[in-house]
């Protein structure tokens, strides 16, 4: 989410050790025209903006999507599920839906969705369930709502889903055909607490006692260790272990539920991350918990602790999953080194550690930090495993920044680093000799450069760039390909998108079979033209209101871009630019507080801006300016503004051109972009947040334009 409220057993793991990394997978083709299939799919982006997506793929049902993805916006959270196409000359096409807000606009702070193991016989599609963390009432409650139908629709929200207050980020799964478990972070009790589903995610019971704070996930033992320093990770079901004779109020099977979270590893080592002039948070300790009784009762242990004093591995979110044969893994991030460790008897006992990504040297050991390779970062863990002792881990990979810009504390990075998804397949991972089938720091375009603030509200405050908040996922289909979702702002600094890959080539995660592979063409939006232009063109009806931006329902026709066009003013001393809207009424929709337009280009190696303003009735200020890399914008002047309301009604800003940089004319603008916002107060606490509503293009840049020509 974009804000973030942040307060501050068993076996212990003995060494890290290397993974042995196997020879290039290949599939034995010649090179032929058309050229071989890519290994992962061309990007495609999601309408609507948002960041850390949640990604989940039906493995049952007769007529799925390939992917069903969720991510937070601020107001509300976005819904897609993501179409697969044949075209006529046999290529493959991604075709992702017009988003959707299961919350109506409630539940923009965190989202997660879970999908049942079993069909609606109705709609032959599995169940999905949605939670989003309130956005408002400062996140003291969850809204949830259910769709049957394969993403295409969702019932009426819950908006108070949970029967408590002061709660932040939540994680879903389903364990069965109606049974779906909440879990989520108790903030003024530092519990996980557990509220279960015995309607597919429509309403929830809570235990008792996580309402009062003395029991949850973390149990009697581990609580005073991790006291007002725990780091909620996910929760997982382990279908290969029922528990017999014990079934849900739904009738659903009971199996083996586990969740992890990182905290200090003792009373002392807590002391020591609440004491005045603490310099870190002391999360050294990964912990596992397991239920063996639907989530009444849990039991913690340690699946690694570190010694080495500032290393912390909560670099984000630790994530747990579990395999086919029923073994446990554990990952994590210290920032410069992703590990995993497994475990074959339910968390009793747990492996060494191992490293996954290759950029860093191997951690060795618990007790000294291994030294990384100067600017290289990696954060932002998650796995997902399939057959026995096969595991997809993803990350994102930071490189090019200087020297000591990897290890500054939370926040990884300078204006020069160049951040990737990173993947890896690796076989065998649950035993002492793991092999990588598949490696690559890079299956997507540069999605973002500069830092990534891990610092929660600090971030605000203090600086840092939280652009693509706080992690992202990868998913596991029917096919055993690897499914990714993730956020990118490389061509909007400061403003991000929601984009998806699948594996194409290489082995399947479920029996390491030879995947089908398949070429593609990439779904291209409207373009526009560089003369006359505009060009940038949109398609309208892609600006969906919420609760608090739009009470009356519908699409939000004045934020709602149609096209925006640069062309040279009135002499050779301005800019002019056009911003054209489906319905345009600089009045605020009732029970808005603004309403913000605002078009973006670069040049000279700077982004520029222009920006107009409405607190209703009419525009209140006109602005123009550079934007940093954390889209921080500082204003240069204030441009000639002219609004004509109506139907394509324009917004039109004359800008002089020595506030953006002085360019002469043939000089060429690129990339061009736009957005809108409407911002809204919660509760009346004067809190406010700006709520991306349309973004043109969809993602990217339009036409470059070059100055003087038109």
């Amino acid at each position: 989410m974009r804000l973030r409220i942040v307060l501050a057993v068993a076996t212990t793991v003995a060494t890290t050790a290397t993974i042995t990394i196997a020879g290039a997978v290949t599939d034995g083709a010649a090179a032929v025209k058309p050229p071989p299939p890519p290994a992962w799919t061309p990007p495609v982006y999601m309408t609507g903006g948002g960041a850390e997506p949640s990604i989940k793929n039906p493995l049952v049902g007769s007529h799925n999507p390939a992917a069903y993805i969720s991510a937070p916006t601020g107001s509300g959270s976005d819904f897609w599920y993501v179409d697969e196409q044949v075209l006529a000359d046999g290529t493959h096409q991604f075709r992702p839906s017009a988003p959707q807000q299961p919350d109506i606009g409630t539940g923009g702070g965190d989202s997660d969705i879970s999908i049942a193991n079993a069909v609606n016989p109705s709609t032959g599609c599995a169940p999905i369930a949605y939670s989003g963390l309130h956005n408002i009432d400062v996140f003291d409650n969850f809204t949830t709502s259910t769709s049957p139908d394969c993403g295409h629709s969702f019932a009426k929200p819950n908006l108070f889903a949970t029967q408590n207050t002061l709660t932040d980020r939540q994680w879903q799964t389903f364990d069965g055909a109606k049974t779906n478990f909440l879990i989520y972070h108790k903030v003024d009790t530092s519990q996980i607490v557990v509220s279960r589903s015995d309607d597919g995610g429509a309403t929830y019971r809570t235990n008792s006692d996580g309402i009062a704070g003395i029991g949850g996930i973390i149990d009697a033992a581990t609580l005073p260790k991790v006291v007002n320093e725990s780091q909620i990770g996910n929760i997982v079901t382990d279908y290969s272990h029922p528990v017999d004779h014990l079934t849900y109020p739904s009738g659903d099977q009971v199996h083996a539920l586990y969740a992890i979270f990182a905290g200090p590893n003792s009373v002392a080592d807590n002391a020591a991350a609440n004491a005045p002039g603490a310099t870190w948070n002391h999360n050294d300790t990964i912990y596992v918990a397991r239920s063996m009784d639907g989530g009444v009762t849990w039991t913690d242990s340690v699946a690694y602790a570190s010694a080495v004093s500032g290393r912390e591995l909560n670099l984000l979110f630790p994530v747990a999953t579990v395999d086919k044969a029923g073994t446990v893994y554990a990952a994590w991030s210290d920032q410069l080194h992703v590990q995993y460790t497994y475990s074959k008897d339910g968390g009793v006992t747990w492996a060494p550690a191992r490293q996954v990504n290759r950029d860093n040297p191997a951690q060795v050991g618990t007790t000294t930090l291994t030294a990384p390779t100067a600017g290289n970062a990696d954060v932002f863990p998650w796995i997902a495993a399939g057959g026995p002792g096969r595991l997809d881990v993803v990350w994102y990979h930071g490189s090019g920044g200087a020297a000591g810009s990897e290890s500054t504390y939370r926040d990884p990075g300078d204006p020069n680093t160049n951040w990737t998804v990173a993947a890896a397949q690796i076989a065998s991972a649950n035993s002492t000799k793991p092999t990588v089938a598949s490696y690559s720091d890079a299956v997507t375009p540069v999605i973002h450069k500069g830092d990534i603030c891990q610092n929660g509200l600090n971030c605000d405050v203090l600086g840092g760039d939280r652009t693509l908040l706080d992690f992202f996922e990868v998913s596991i289909d029917a096919a055993g390909r690897a499914n990714i979702a993730f956020a990118s702002d490389a061509t909007s600094p400061g403003n991000s998108s929601v984009g998806y890959v699948r594996q194409n080539s290489g082995l399947s995660a479920w029996d390491g079979a030879k995947v089908a592979s398949y070429g593609w063409t990439v779904l291209k939006p409207p373009q526009g033209t560089s003369c006359p232009g505009p060009q940038i063109l949109d398609p309208s009806g892609d600006a969906p209101g919420s609760l608090q931006t739009n009470p009356a329902g519908g699409n939000d026709d004045s934020q709602d871009i149609v096209s925006i066009g640069w062309n040279k003013g009135a002499d050779s001393t301005h800019l002019t630019v056009t911003m054209t809207l489906n319905n345009l009424s600089a009045t605020p929709q009732p029970g808005t507080a603004s309403r913000i337009w605002d078009a973006y280009w670069s040049y000279g190696g700077q982004t520029w801006y222009v920006e107009a303003t409405s607190n209703g009735p009419g525009i209140q200020s006109w602005d123009v300016g550079s934007v940093a890399t954390d889209g921080t914008k500082t204003s240069t002047g204030t441009p000639v503004g002219a609004l004509t309301e109506g139907a394509n009604g324009t917004l039109v800003w004359t800008v002089d051109r020595t506030t953006v940089g002085s360019p002469a004319d043939g000089a060429v603008l690129q990339p061009l972009y736009g957005d809108t916002h409407e911002g809204f107060t919660v509760l009346g606490t004067g809190l406010f947040y700006t709520a991306s509503l349309d973004r043109a293009p969809d993602n990217g840049g339009g036409a470059a334009y070059t100055v003087g020509n038109c």
